[in-house]
Parts: C-alpha cells; structure tokens; sequence
C-alpha cells in the first residue's frame, strides 16, 4: 500500500515536527510505499491531494484541526476515495480527539498501522 503523509509544518506544536522521520521510518515497516509532502501555504494541502489522491491508498493530515479541515474538503468530492487518517500535531485537535485518536503522534501512528 502506498501512504502519502501531508504535513503542515507551519502550525501547531513542535512535538510532531520533531517525530516526523521516526514516524514515517515506522510507517515504512508497515506501507510499501510512503512519501512525506510538506505544504507551503493556505490551500497547498487541497493542491497536494489533488495531485496524488489516485496514485496512493492512503492519506494522512498531519497537524490540527485547519490542515484536517482542507484535507478532508479536498478528499471528500474525489470519485475514488483513498483512506483518510489523521496525526494530531495542531493546538486543540478537537477532530481527532473526537474521533479517539491518540494525542501522542508516537502512538497515533501505531493505530493507524493496527
């Protein structure tokens, strides 16, 4: 399976930017493929998902609840769908706190593999 992991580096806490290559290293155990793509400004994360959305099986939004939102927004209308997940690394994180995942980025990339 081929992993995207869209990152926004210019927001949130430093705990995820921090934990970024050990993650996607832990990804790679588990994904044949995975590709880390930084956005550079408001709206590149829509620009991103666009452009890769069929080629990879899986996205992942790394970082709050505005990166989230823009992902999600950009997946949502595609005819095929890859599967969505998220690691928190924003502010609040009120999206993946609702949706039980683990606020530690270490951990959460550990339920996404499972």
């Amino acid at each position: 399976m081929k992993v995207a992991v869209i990152l926004n580096s210019n927001a949130g806490n430093k705990k995820l930017i921090e934990s970024i290559e050990l993650i996607c290293d832990r990804l790679k155990t588990a994904f044949s493929e995975v590709k880390l793509y930084e956005t550079e400004a408001p709206g590149h994360g829509s620009e991103i998902v666009k452009e890769i959305a069929s080629d990879v099986d899986v996205i992942i939004g790394a970082r709050g609840d505005g990166t989230i939102y823009e992902l999600v927004n950009a997946i949502a209308p595609l005819e095929q769908c890859p599967v969505f997940a998220i690691l928190p690394g924003g502010t609040c994180n009120d999206f993946s706190r609702a949706i039980g995942m683990n606020q530690n980025p270490l951990k959460a990339v550990e339920q996404i593999i499972a």
